[in-house]
């Protein structure tokens, strides 16, 4: 898949165009500034903007970061986003989405197409689930060669991914939605992360394998624990970890501008 976002863009979730197969593939949302708060549309219209968010917050908050003093309802499991949320002071508690909530993948979507439309059916899953406060989701894939890279089944599963990506360039992406209950004003953003992986030697790759790291995280490796053949060319490191701390930031700025 060839690249169309380089160091300083987004991708905004912002209106509809076509449908998806299913009937749980139907949830997107109009509006990456602009809230809405009809019924969910069918489709997902995805325009690369000029980003104004920059990256320099790397994996920890600057001195001077004053975190949303709101309280987030995180929708994820993901101890990865519970530790970034953490680290950056933010106020939240967790209800996990259901397991059908995190299942669904149509074979002609992109991949910020897909972490959009998951990101948005975890936060739908969860919003019902409260009485009032903001909910936070967000989803992850890696891609390499056009091969979308979720989460890593089993070790096999994992030699495979870490053997696709090795000596390659690769993208990651992270789809997150915002939804206030008391308004039902949503947002979805997408963004994207570049990478490169050093061409590992098989010793390395089993090595990696052997310390288990690789479990749970989209394509099998974790850039938060340090491996020196991950390298990041451009984006959020913490885009890459799970959730993009910058883009955050900026979402939650909007909600209180819009």
């Amino acid at each position: 898949m060839p690249s169309l976002f380089g160091l300083g863009t987004y991708l905004s979730v912002a209106g509809v165009i076509a449908s998806f197969v299913g009937t749980i593939a139907a949830q997107a949302i109009a509006g990456a500034s602009a809230y809405q708060s009809s019924a969910e549309p069918t489709a997902v219209k995805l325009s690369v903007t000029p980003n104004p968010v920059n990256y320099p917050m790397s994996l920890h908050p600057a001195a001077d970061f004053q975190p949303d003093r709101r309280e987030i309802i995180l929708a994820s499991s993901s101890p990865r986003r519970r530790e970034l949320l953490e680290r950056f002071g933010y106020t939240f508690r967790v209800v996990e989405p259901d397991a059908n909530a995190e299942c669904g993948i149509c074979s002609r979507e992109t991949p910020p197409e897909l972490v959009a439309r998951m990101a948005y059916q975890k936060a739908a899953n969860v919003i019902d689930k409260i009485d009032s406060g903001w909910v936070l989701s967000c989803d992850t894939v890696a891609e390499c060669v056009a091969i979308i890279l979720g989460k890593p089944e089993n070790r096999e599963h994992a030699k495979q991914m870490l053997q696709r990506l090795r000596g390659r360039k690769h993208s990651v992406y992270s789809g997150v939605c915002l939804w206030d209950k008391t308004t039902s004003r949503r947002s979805v953003r997408v963004d994207v992360s570049h990478l490169w992986m050093e061409p590992i030697t098989d010793e390395q790759l089993e090595a990696y394998l052997d310390s288990e790291q690789w479990f749970g995280k989209a394509g099998a490796f974790g850039f938060q624990d340090g491996p020196n053949w991950i390298r990041l060319d451009s984006g959020s490191a913490s885009n890459v970890v799970g959730l993009p701390m910058e883009m955050l930031e900026a979402m939650l700025v909007e909600t209180k501008t819009t």
